[in-house]
């Protein structure tokens, strides 16, 4: 074995033991050992024998019997070293008590506590526990700026906060208009510094800059490493390299801006210099929680107008005081390492494409009712289409209505006292799809006063042949739990499982307009069970407890994406997340008007003929076939089509238009549509009619002449509807 530090020596080479009365040697005198928390029960000392490395630790007779002059000897008579264990079997501090006697017995004195060792000086506690630097990214391997290039940072007058590497922000306070440069410095190993940095951080102030510092917030840590009164313990240890002309000093600030100096250091040497210091903290007197307490490790350019060079920063929480503590050298790929809970939170933000169709709600076309829609009086435990595939159920009837605030959301007020859920359908082959993953649904929303409304988010699936009729106002929830969580399902769905988690259950909390706040949840899975393979149908229910007249909750945002991290749906431009709606509705009315809306905005024209009337007294108005191409093709080969008058809105009307130039007239009507044409085919991409056999519209204007004939046209709105429920 090698040398083992917890067997420990007597200071001197050899121990000589004398007679407390005259002072000869304790010849034949006996020195025994005992547990010193336990005087009835021996403890063993050692001897050292071998050749390095290879050393062996030999227990000596207990007691040990001098030697004719009074030394410590083996059983061999061989002079040794006496070399004690002050530890018990579990490794723990454990004290010898020592017994010298003369040869006839008589004490001659005793040691209690021997050798002095505490557990703070144990060996393996301090290999056990390893010093391990507390703030990352201490050697700049990661930076928010092209490393090449350098970064340059305009200010004017007053405080200036910058990003310029995960974890440390610049804080630049200036007097006046300045401009700040940092640069990032890779270094050759072959110069071989101290700490051996990769790279150095380069900060060069300017006139007009009164304060520079770079600063490392420990979040939720409002007191870390501080001491409570009166205790001997929370030191902390703190190391930087600094190139040969720089200063700084590093100080601990507490979130309640009580400040502590941790190290000063002034380099002059002329080259790179690593400095470090031990200091005992303030007791612990931050009264902030760990929910908004942090502490900032502030480094403070002394030099505001000059360069500060430096790297290898360091900061060591301690039980004890520990002089000599070095910088814990890191390769770059741990440092990275380091930086997860860095990058975690936008990464787990960072927007992730949902399943979902339209619930990035202030992009919702809202295409059937407009975007705002009254509470509907279908009943009680009754369900409506409110938006583009989104379905509300209710469980009070004219329960809810619907609009879309200065924020964009979808709104939902109530209007009664009211429990309700928001629902949506995927269809083949999404459900499919969706099934064969693991799950996560992110809902982003707000509510402008404490309702205290609880939510709640489920999957379903099912291999019906179709979801429930929403001509009926029926949908895969019956009735609703207190908890917002579907109590009564339509028959043959079954929820998907969250394996090992609890309900996804959530609070909407308080906000103001343009903040909403996210809940996230993970862990829907199937497993991989027949049914990923055979489903046809998937619903997502996101159900509330109950709400009271005039509360109201914003929807910002629903998704459901595949994985483990839920997000935000990931953005699109308005016009895809139409172009995705127009797969189960299509509307030719302008944004915000539902259908049936008396306007002309964005209404079609189709061409007419005509032919003469009265033995060429008048002309006639004539039907002409006519078609429309869908925006999108519909996920149903035979969707529900609708026309529209535009000027007054009645559904199976157009509204037909007959102009003449020389000596102008005109006329125009209302025209029912199955009066004068019929269906000649319709799919899921496109629809046209012919004329029936009436050759008259009822559109008849006076003939002055045969040169300048009339024009006839009719305008019209449509809407195609394939929505899941009702086609």
């Amino acid at each position: 074995m090698t040398l083992n530090a917890r067997y420990i020596t007597d200071i001197s080479l050899e121990q000589y033991f004398v007679n407390k009365n005259d002072g000869t040697p304790l010849a034949d005198g006996t020195v025994e050992f005992w547990q010193d928390d336990n005087r009835n029960v021996p403890k063993l000392v050692y001897q050292l024998s071998g050749a390095p490395p290879n050393y062996t630790y030999t227990a000596l007779p207990d007691p040990i019997t001098l030697s004719g002059v009074g030394t410590i000897e083996d059983n061999s008579g061989a002079n040794v070293a006496l070399y004690y264990y002050p530890y018990d079997a579990n490794g723990d501090v454990q004290l010898y008590y020592i017994v010298v006697r003369d040869s006839n017995g008589v004490v001659q004195f005793t040691r209690e506590a021997w050798p002095n060792l505490t557990t703070e000086s144990n060996p393996v506690a301090v290999q056990n526990s390893p010093i391990v630097n507390q703030l990352s990214n201490p050697q700049f391997t990661d930076v928010l700026f092209d490393s090449t290039l350098g970064l340059s940072i305009p200010v004017t007058s007053g405080i200036t906060d910058v990003l310029i590497a995960p974890d440390w922000n610049l804080q630049i306070d200036a007097t006046g208009s300045a401009t700040i440069t940092v640069a990032r410095n890779a270094i050759a190993g072959s110069t071989h510094y101290p700490t051996n940095p990769p790279y150095a951080l380069s900060i060069t102030g300017a006139a007009n800059v009164s304060s520079l510092k770079l600063i490392q917030r420990l979040q939720h840590n409002p007191d870390i490493w501080s001491p409570a009164p009166g205790a001997d313990d929370g030191w902390v240890a703190t190391n930087i390299l600094l190139e040969g002309s720089s200063a700084v000093t590093v100080e601990y600030v507490t979130s309640q801006a009580v400040s502590q100096t941790i190290l000063t250091a002034t380099n002059n040497t002329g080259s790179y210099a690593e400095y470090s210091d031990v200091v005992q903290l303030d007791p612990a007197a931050n009264a902030d929680t760990g929910a908004t307490g942090y502490v900032d490790i502030v480094i403070d350019l002394v030099d505001t107008n000059g360069t500060t060079i430096f790297s290898s920063v360091q900061v060591v929480g301690l039980q004890s005081e520990q002089e000599g503590i070095e910088f814990n050298q890191t390769p770059v790929n741990r440092q990275q390492d380091q930086l997860f809970h860095y990058y975690s939170q936008p990464l787990q933000a960072k927007p992730i494409e949902s399943y979902l169709v339209g619930w990035d709600f202030p992009l919702n076309p809202a295409q059937a009712l407009g975007s705002t829609v009254a509470a509907f009086g279908t009943g009680a435990n009754k369900s409506n289409y409110v938006w583009d595939q989104t379905i509300c159920f209710q469980t009070a009837n004219s329960a809810v209505s619907f609009s879309r605030p200065s924020n964009q959301a979808l709104r939902v007020t109530g209007a009664a006292t009211t429990q309700f859920a928001l629902i949506q359908y995927l269809d083949l082959p999404t459900a499919r799809q969706l099934l064969n993953n693991r799950l996560a649904v992110n809902v982003s929303a707000l509510t402008s006063v404490a309702l205290g409304v609880a939510g709640n988010i489920s999957i379903w699936y099912t291999d019906n042949a179709s979801v429930p009729d929403m001509t009926t106002n029926t949908s895969v929830v019956s009735t609703l739990g207190t908890t917002g969580k579907p109590a009564t399902v339509a028959a043959g769905w079954t929820e998907v499982p969250r394996v090992g988690f609890s309900a996804a259950n959530f609070t909407v909390g308080v906000s103001n307009n343009t903040e909403f706040n996210d809940y996230s949840f993970y862990g829907w899975d199937l497993n991989g069970i027949a049914a990923v393979n055979t489903a046809k149908y998937v619903a997502i229910v996101v159900g509330f407890s109950s709400i009271t007249t005039s509360d109201y909750i914003d929807f910002n945002s629903i998704s459901l994406v595949p994985g483990d991290i839920a997000t935000r749906p990931a953005p699109k431009t308005a016009g895809e997340v139409l172009f995705d709606c127009q797969r189960y509705y299509e509307s030719s009315y302008p944004y915000g008007f539902g259908a049936g809306s008396v306007t002309a905005a964005g209404c079609l024209s189709r061409p007419q003929g005509y032919t003469l009337k009265d033995a060429g007294n008048h002309y006639n108005g004539l039907p002409t076939a006519f078609g429309i191409e869908y925006h999108s093709e519909k996920r149903s080969s035979s969707p529900i089509f609708t026309l529209y008058s535009d000027q007054n809105g009645s559904s199976g009307t157009v509204f037909g238009h007959m102009f003449k130039t020389e000596t102008p007239s005109s006329t125009s009507a209302n025209v029912t549509v199955s009066s004068y044409w019929v269906l000649y085919s319709s799919s899921s991409k496109s629809i046209s009619y012919d004329p029936n056999s009436k050759g008259d519209m009822g559109l008849v204007i006076n003939q002055t002449d045969t040169v300048f004939l009339p024009s006839t046209w009719i305008t019209f709105h449509y809407t195609v509807d394939a929505r899941l429920g009702i086609v």
